[in-house]
């Protein structure tokens, strides 16, 4: 049996990746950031409460990770054959 994907609230999320909630609300806007979720506000006239699911904010993570001997130039770094 599966595990039960486990949610977090934006401060939670916010503190994983050591960001600020402003940062999260900013992504969101711009379309950028994690995957996240927006949970019904029920008649209580209340704003919703938004979620992310933490396997999401880990491939946000992994996907921004970069290698500085390639990221900064846009090239691959070169072979073994290429050292003299």
């Amino acid at each position: 049996m599966n595990a039960p994907t486990q949610f977090m609230t934006e401060l939670e999320a916010a503190e994983y990746l050591l960001v600020q909630r402003s940062t999260l609300a900013a992504w969101r806007r711009r379309g950028v950031g994690p995957p996240y979720f927006r949970l019904p506000s029920v008649g209580t006239g209340e704003r919703s409460e938004i979620r992310y699911r933490r396997p999401d904010v880990d491939a946000f993570v992994s996907a921004a990770i970069r290698d500085p001997l390639t990221d900064s130039l846009g090239v691959s770094p070169p072979s073994a054959g290429n050292f003299r």
